[in-house]
């Protein structure tokens, strides 16, 4: 009688696990949940069914969780409220320096441009949550106007 071993690498077991026709199987013997964008979409229907009436989008206030979220996720709201923010700071600073002591215009300057110095806010925060923020620059960025403004 002959015996031949086939070998299954990690690779290969969950290339045959995770085709379609294992759910079984994965269930059978590994009983967990998967997450994937089938069983969202239907959570996602079971959910909007329940909710009837209850929710209407146009009627959907923000809340600080939400926003919290956003800045996380790195959404448009968050980048338009960075850039908005950024102006705002910019429009707000003094234009009309002559009354001042001299100190206080040199500070003054000092910050308009460390300003002008910055990028646009999406080229120091991508845009793209799986981009990484480039930390230290943004780190020796923000030092650079602490120095100049002290």
């Amino acid at each position: 009688m002959r015996v031949d071993f086939e070998l299954w690498d990690m690779s290969t077991i969950e290339d045959l696990l995770t085709r379609p026709e294992a759910a079984g199987l994965r269930s059978y013997w590994l009983g967990e949940l998967e997450l994937r964008s089938d069983w969202f979409r239907l959570a996602y229907k079971r959910t909007a069914i329940r909710l009837e009436e209850r929710y209407q989008p146009e009627d959907h206030v923000e809340v600080e969780a939400e926003q919290t979220f956003g800045g996380l996720l790195r959404d448009d709201r968050f980048h338009r409220r960075l850039e908005e923010h950024l102006a705002l700071l910019d429009a707000n600073s003094l234009r009309n320096l002559e009354e001042l002591e001299p100190e206080v215009v040199s500070g003054i300057q000092a910050v308009r441009v460390a300003l002008e110095s910055l990028p646009s806010a999406s080229s120091i925060i991508p845009r793209n949550s799986a981009t990484p923020i480039a930390l230290p620059e943004l780190q020796t960025r923000v030092q650079a106007i602490r120095l100049q403004t002290h």
